[in-house]
Order: C-alpha cells, then structure tokens, then sequence
C-alpha cells in the first residue's frame, strides 16, 4: 500500500499537465482522499476480523451448549438403562418368587399323592396279608 501512495506521488510529480491545470493543494487532496482509501480498507479489514472473531466466539457457545446437551442426554440415557435394569430385575424377581411358589405348590401336591398311594398300598397289602392269613387258618366264612 505504501508503495502504490509513493506510485500516485511520483506520478503526480512526472505528469507536467497535472502541475500546469491542477490546483497546488490538487495533489494533498488525492493523497488525503488515498490515505482515506486505505483507512477505509483497514476499517474493513478490522470489520471482517471482528466478524469473524464473533463467528467464532458464537460457534464456541453453540458447540458448548450442544456438549451440555449431548451430556445430559447421555446422562438421562444411563439413567433410563439404569431403572429399566431395576425394573427387569424386579419383575425377574416377582416371576422366579412365583416359580418357587408354584414348584412348592406341586412339590406339596405330589409328596401327598405320594403319601396317599403309599397309605393306600399298605392298607391293600394289609388286607391282601390279613385275609391270606385268615384263608390259611381256616377263619373264613
């Protein structure tokens, strides 16, 4: 930039029609409306990095915000796991308790129908001994 502000100066010196037809200050005015130009440039150019520097303060927030949001549902989601853990263990809990009830249910049932054919049997080998017994004495009508 400071070469093209050296390049106008020289070329307003080199120029005779200029210092004939312009106004002595002609020159000051382009050099300050030039200087101006390149004001406005670097005003733009801060602009630009201002821009930009939001851009990226903005872009840091909203990854923030879904980092704290990625978390808290990552968090909900362990927890969820967590009860619906509880839940199946409760309910595998409830349904082995109602297995063991419902073998110790059959287990009753069939140690009496045991107990009961047993009884059974040995009153038949009672009988079956008692009247042999009284067909060999002689004690039958």
């Amino acid at each position: 930039m400071v070469e093209k502000e050296k390049e106008v100066r020289e070329t307003a010196k080199e120029t005779p029609q200029e210092k004939t037809f312009a106004p002595p200050d002609f020159i000051s005015q382009v050099e300050k409306a030039y200087m101006a130009y390149l004001e406005a440039q670097k005003e733009v150019a801060r602009a630009y990095k201002s821009s930009q520097e939001k851009a990226d303060l903005d872009y840091k927030k909203a990854e923030e915000k879904v980092e704290a949001l990625y978390r808290q549902a990552v968090n909900e989601a362990v927890k969820a796991r967590a009860d619906e853990i509880r839940q199946a263990e409760a309910a595998f809990q409830k349904a082995k308790q109602a297995a063991e009830e419902a073998f110790e249910a059959k287990l009753t049932k069939a140690q009496q129908s045991k107990a009961e054919a047993t009884t059974q049997t040995w009153q038949l080998r009672n009988q079956v001994i008692t009247q042999s017994w009284k067909i060999f004495l002689g004690e039958t009508k």
